[in-house]
């Protein structure tokens, strides 16, 4: 377990805070036709739809899967670079940072100006779901022979085999509680050549599912409590060694 600081280069590859509602099949691209004019700086605006795939198999055949489309299903805005997009749906909202990450207290204070909009658009009576999520692309100086616990504090074990101590790649997913938060962790260690080093990515998915006022005064206190376990398991994953890449 790391000692948790500040980072001067983290290793964040995309971080979103996601806001759900019940779904309201009264939301359609009319009733968030106000957003275009309230967003000049995410110009470009893209229409999403809903569809539903059902694969079928007859006799032992797969046959060619039967698509339905389920209609309107929310506006997409971009920013000009493409960095940071915003999605307004009919089950709620999302905001993105595919890049040029600076703080969380950014994010937040973004994501809430633009849920505010939103919110002021289609008046929810709840928000059921609060989440905060962070992608971390990690780049590990592992050497030959090196155990995974050099720098990650819980990596999935191996087959108790010598003869199969070189893994290229794997895949893991824990999810843990404290009271009702939730922590969805999922470690990949992406299959690359041996020399070269090694690509992990650390995704950690904090949320709460229970009814919450769809007002920043109620959202701000329950973000910074995601935020803290965020940052507490992200520390605990990895050892100082891996952190001191970072800082």
């Amino acid at each position: 377990m790391a000692n948790p600081r500040s980072l001067r280069n983290p290793p964040i590859k995309e971080a979103l805070i996601d806001f759900r509602i019940a779904t309201d099949s009264t939301i359609d691209a009319g009733r968030l036709e106000a957003l275009r004019g309230l967003l000049p700086g995410y110009p470009a605006v893209e229409e999403k739809r809903q569809f539903k795939a059902e694969v079928r198999v007859d006799k032992g055949e797969v046959l060619s899967p039967a698509v339905t489309d389920l209609g309107f299903n929310g506006l997409l805005f971009r920013t000009t670079d493409g960095t940071r997009l915003v999605q307004f749906r009919r089950d709620g909202f999302t905001l993105n940072q595919l890049g040029g990450y600076r703080n969380a207290n950014e994010l937040i204070n973004e994501g809430l100006r633009l849920w505010g909009l939103y919110a002021d658009l289609v008046k929810p009576s709840a928000v059921t779901r609060v989440a905060f999520r962070y992608i971390n692309s990690l780049s590990l100086p592992y050497k030959s022979g090196d155990s995974f616990g050099r720098f990650l504090t819980a990596p999935p074990p191996g087959p108790p085999d010598d003869r199969l101590k070189l893994v290229s790649s794997f895949l893991s997913r824990v999810v843990c509680h404290e009271e009702d938060r939730v922590a969805a962790v999922t470690q990949k260690l992406e299959n690359s050549p041996l020399d070269l080093p090694t690509p992990v990515s650390l995704d950690i998915d904090v949320f709460v599912v229970r009814d919450v006022e769809p007002t920043a005064t109620a959202l701000t206190p329950i973000l910074a409590t995601l935020r803290d376990l965020k940052n507490r398991v992200f520390f605990a994953l990895l050892t100082d060694e891996a952190i001191d890449l970072y800082v």
